[in-house]
């Protein structure tokens, strides 16, 4: 499974793995198209909250995106999607467009997060669901630099989506306006990257000056 810029693709290797020829081209057995071009995004397999034995044995993957503005850099408004798993895939048969293992992003939820004119941004998503990002806190300082760490625990029943190969949001405006946690703010644009560890409570941050500040929630 790959996440393009303007698409997501699923492709087979049974081909690939049986060809005499490493030079076979493989096309995508499905493709969904991403409503807007995507800036960045973040990939994780989830860990289930309450695992059963009847559950799939594919995990569901998460995934946050920053979408592209019309003038190319990113928008101000963060979408997260789920690919779930296809409850009846075949592990015996061929991937191909009537057994695919996973089925169409559906979406869930939309996040504002505003991000100035050629000012960094970052986010991440966790596997148990803790999504955090870099933005710009603009509203008390325009044009001033500014940034914050942000965060929220998502999960897939805070909004009913388009269901399962829905289109996506029905419209550019957030479903949800608010972050429920700010973990730093300051005010210089420094920051240019978060990681996450959720088991451990802890999260790190990147900055210019090549230092990684290490806090703990």
């Amino acid at each position: 499974m790959i996440i393009r810029p303007s698409s997501f693709q699923i492709f087979p290797l049974n081909s690939y793995r049986t060809a005499r020829s490493t030079s076979s081209v493989i096309q995508p057995v499905a493709r969904y198209i991403w409503p807007w071009r995507i800036d960045s995004v973040s990939i994780v397999q989830s860990i289930r909250w309450s695992p059963s034995p009847s559950a799939m044995a594919f995990p569901a993957i998460k995934v946050l995106i920053r979408t592209a503005s019309t003038y190319g850099w990113p928008s101000n408004v963060l979408h997260y999607y789920t690919l779930q798993p296809n409850t009846s895939f075949s592990r015996t048969g061929s991937i191909n467009t009537r057994n695919l293992p996973y089925l169409h992003p559906r979406f869930v939820q939309s996040l504002a997060s505003p991000v100035r004119l050629l000012a960094p941004s970052h986010a991440v998503l966790g596997p148990y669901g803790t999504a955090l990002w870099i933005d710009n806190h603009t509203e008390d300082y325009f044009m001033q630099p500014g940034q914050r760490l942000a965060g929220r625990l998502l999960r897939d029943g805070d909004s009913a989506g388009q269901g399962a190969t829905g289109p996506g949001p029905p419209s550019e405006i957030p479903s949800d306006t608010m972050a429920s946690t700010v973990y730093a703010v300051r005010e210089h644009d420094d920051w240019l990257h978060v990681a996450l560890d959720e088991q451990e409570g802890r999260i790190a941050v990147g900055n210019r000056n090549g230092k990684i500040s290490l806090l703990e929630y």
